[in-house]
């Protein structure tokens, strides 16, 4: 792979280095949401390639930094890499570092693997040398690497990762997956063996349904039910059927598969943070 043609200019985020309450900027709501930290496990269901959900998420972990309140964050990478990924953030890295640690994740390019996500990464590893306490691990099953992860169903393997993260652990856990993993009740549409949110047995799941305002994100998609799939950037219509107002996010039902919702407004796209190989 040539990294050196490689590598992107990552947009700064809009967060501090520097641990500081007032410029966490937390959602609204968020405080209502903190008292299930040490009992539930947070689960935020998103359209990757966006720059928004990073965004929101190291708003939440600056809060909980400031805090002194330990954070375990789960990312939809290949569970192989979870020893790697949880090094890596311990201190200040390199992008090649990066890169080295989860090559799998990096060669995806469907939202997962974007400069917001990495950026994110970066700004973790910035709290961590600052006196933070965030740990990272990664939960999706790995077929290559785990004979287990072949006889069981995705979803339960996401599941059981949740789960072995959660053991002998009482900070918060919170974790971002794509929407198909994260209703607490299954949709005609999920795997009639259940979803990861509802099979997750070491702590009651609050999953939050993602509203958005409309815009783009990057991801990999297909159009009219065709198997061929595309990616890169994606138009997207507003699903803040809520109207919720920019950057809130409440405890509240929607429908039966969700336990509470947030929105982050207009969605931007975020491409891959390491391009194609040639």
């Amino acid at each position: 792979m040539k990294r050196g043609a490689a590598l992107c200019a990552l947009a700064l985020s809009v967060l501090p280095t520097a641990i500081n309450a007032e410029n966490c900027n937390t959602p609204a709501g968020w405080d209502d949401v903190k008292p299930l930290l040490s009992t539930h496990v947070l689960v935020f269901g998103e359209m990757h390639g966006t720059r928004e959900v990073p965004l929101l998420i190291e708003s939440i972990l600056c809060d909980l930094v400031q805090n002194d309140i330990p954070v375990r964050y789960g990312i939809e990478a290949y569970r192989s890499q979870t020893s790697d990924l949880s090094e890596l953030v311990q201190a200040p890295f390199s992008d090649e570092d990066a890169f080295e640690a989860a090559p799998g994740m990096w060669a995806s390019h469907d939202g997962r693997s974007s400069e917001a996500v990495l950026s994110m990464l970066h700004q973790f590893s910035k709290w961590n040398s600052s006196g933070g306490d965030i740990d990272v691990f990664a939960f999706d099953a790995d077929h290559t690497k785990f004979i287990e992860d072949v006889g069981r169903s995705r979803q339960a393997t996401m599941a059981a990762m949740v789960d072995e993260a959660a053991q002998n652990f009482d900070g918060a856990m919170i974790l971002v997956a794509g929407g198909y993993h994260t209703p607490i009740v299954r949709r005609t549409m999920e795997p009639v063996s259940g979803t990861m949110s509802n099979m997750v047995t070491a702590r009651p799941v609050v999953s939050f349904k993602m509203m958005h305002d409309g815009g783009a994100a990057y991801v990999t998609y297909s159009m009219g039910g065709s198997r061929e799939t595309t990616t890169g950037e994606l138009e997207l219509s507003s699903i803040n059927v809520e109207e919720m107002p920019k950057w809130t996010m409440k405890i509240e039902p929607f429908g039966v598969h969700y336990r509470g919702h947030y929105s982050v407004g207009t969605i931007t796209p975020s491409p891959p943070a390491l391009p194609a190989e040639d």
